[in-house]
C-alpha cells in the first residue's frame, strides 16, 4: 500500500490495520522492517534511520524502543560502524566497535 505522504507498506493486514510482519519505507528513506500490530511497531523489528546513519534492531512497544535491542551508529564518511549500544531493560551499554567481536 502506498501511502498519500509516500510512504510504502507490504507486508501483513489484520481488519485493516498493519499486523504481523511487515516492511515499512518512509518518504524521507527510514525503513522498518519487523513486526506490526494495530499499525504500530510492535516486538522483534529493524529500524534504519537513513538521513541519521543510525540503524536500531530490537524490541519495540506501541511505535518506541522497548526493553532489549542494539542502536548502531555509522560513520558518515567512512561507512563504518563506530558505536553500538546495546539496552537491557531500561539500561544501556556503550562499547566501541572495536570491543565488539
Amino acid at each position: 500500500m502506498i501511502y498519500s505522504n509516500g510512504d510504502e507498506y507490504q507486508g501483513k493486514w489484520f481488519m485493516d490495520q498493519q499486523s504481523g510482519l511487515g516492511v515499512m519505507r518512509y518518504s524521507n528513506g527510514d525503513i522498518y522492517d519487523g513486526n506490526w500490530l494495530q499499525n504500530k511497531k510492535s516486538s522483534l523489528g529493524k529500524m534504519t534511520y537513513t538521513n541519521l546513519n543510525i540503524i536500531y534492531d530490537g524490541n519495540w512497544y506501541e511505535d518506541y524502543i522497548s526493553e532489549e535491542g542494539e542502536l548502531t551508529i555509522i560513520d558518515p564518511f567512512t561507512h563504518e560502524i563506530s558505536l553500538k549500544t546495546r539496552f537491557v531493560n531500561g539500561s544501556k551499554i556503550i562499547r566501541k566497535v572495536n570491543d565488539i567481536e
